[in-house]
């Protein structure tokens, strides 16, 4: 299985939209919805590097609402995803060992119904639910940690 096999098979274990057939756009609400949360993701990666993004999502008015045209979406998302992999090969990341360990916790998670707004998609850290242990996989890669002793108490 590859990452993004990996990826559909969560996404259809969770119910949460069909990644089966021809190529297709989505409809806006979930077009928005993705946005919104590859948003949320950068926002969390500038963070955890010691910056504040700030962003607001202003969509354009319905006058200059773009014909939706799925080579150019297919191309801006393989552009995030080779720029996401370049950052992790300048960190020197074990990619697929922490991918796997990230998979396996997501694949732990429960769907809510009525989730609150804070949780993405819906998909729940049920009570017991532990998260990826990228502590593990980047120590065992070689990783000694920062000179600050601080870093032990960062949540991964």
């Amino acid at each position: 299985m590859s990452d993004f096999s990996d990826v559909g098979a969560f996404t259809r274990h969770f119910g949460l939209g069909n990644v089966d057939g021809p190529p297709t756009d989505a409809d806006p609400e979930t077009r928005e919805l993705r946005l919104r949360f590859l948003l949320s993701e950068v926002r969390e990666y500038a963070e955890a590097n010691g910056y504040d993004l700030a962003y607001t999502l202003i969509p354009a008015p319905a006058s200059q609402q773009p014909n939706i045209y799925l080579p150019h979406v297919a191309r801006e998302l393989i552009d995030i995803v080779y720029v996401a992999l370049g950052t992790a090969h300048l960190h020197r990341l074990p990619w697929s060992r922490i991918f796997r360990s990230v998979h396996r916790a997501n694949m732990a998670k429960t769907r809510g119904l009525h989730a609150p707004d804070d949780e993405k998609l819906g998909v729940m850290k049920p009570p017991g639910w532990q998260p990826p242990d990228i502590l593990r996989v980047l120590t065992a890669a070689g990783w000694l940690g920062p000179e600050d002793p601080r870093w032990m108490c960062n949540e991964l």
